[in-house]
């Protein structure tokens, strides 16, 4: 049986919300709800990263050295989890655009989203 991630998101909620009333894990799973919830798309991102530096690797970017900073990393989400982002125009600009050209676009900014430095 296959389910989307906004079903499992859904389930977890669910579950978590049982197990809350039940009083076996009160205000600990509560203030970190948010942060279990973004757990899938954190794991994403970190593949995307790694998959990029082992496939097309860039001379000009250190994408290990890049991921240990949050906000870039937090930028860089949240243009992957906007209603806008296009994969195939990242692919493209991964290859043709500088290195400041990438960063600007991808790894800086201050959009809404999932995910806060």
């Amino acid at each position: 049986m296959k389910i989307t991630r906004s079903q499992l998101k859904q389930i977890i909620k669910e579950e978590l919300d049982a197990t809350m009333e039940e009083g076996r894990l009160g205000d600990m799973i509560s203030a970190g709800l948010g942060k279990i919830l973004e757990l899938p798309s954190a794991l994403i991102i970190g593949g995307l990263i790694v998959y990029l530096n082992t496939t097309a690797p860039r001379d000009d970017i250190d994408l290990i050295e890049l991921s240990k900073d949050t906000k870039a990393m937090a930028a860089f989400g949240n243009k992957l989890a906007s209603p806008d982002y296009n994969g195939k125009q990242f692919a493209l600009d991964w290859h043709e655009l500088s290195r400041d050209e990438i960063m600007s676009k991808y790894f800086s900014g201050n959009e809404d989203g999932p995910f806060r430095a």
